[in-house]
């Protein structure tokens, strides 16, 4: 004589749910949620490469310190505060370098 087979529910239980749910609740009260293989934006190579391109390339345009006029329209401002920011933004470094470092930081932090 052979015993017959036991059906099994494909659906877990209301307890089994709840199990869960505790068991996750413990975990996030405790440990934090984390992921074990987790790097940061700026330690991955690929990723600093394409912001260093993009970095660049924003390092390359010219900015220009504007004004509204009434009539409509732009005009260029041309004073010491346009030339600050235009042409030497930063007497230690190059006009492109400061705004790669300024276009890094706002990419990546």
């Amino acid at each position: 004589m052979s015993k017959k087979p036991v059906k099994r529910s494909s659906e877990p239980t209301k307890a089994d749910l709840e199990k869960k749910v505790f068991r996750l609740m413990e975990l996030i009260n405790t440990e934090g949620i984390s992921c074990a293989g987790y790097r940061s934006l700026d330690n991955d190579p690929t990723i600093v490469a394409g912001c260093e391109v993009i970095a660049g390339l924003v390092g390359l345009i010219s900015w220009h310190l504007m004004a509204n006029k009434e009539s409509g329209g732009d005009v260029r401002i041309k004073n010491e505060l346009s030339r600050k920011i235009d042409i030497n933004p930063n007497s230690f470094m190059t006009r492109q370098h400061f705004y790669e470092a300024i276009a890094m930081n706002l990419i990546l932090y």
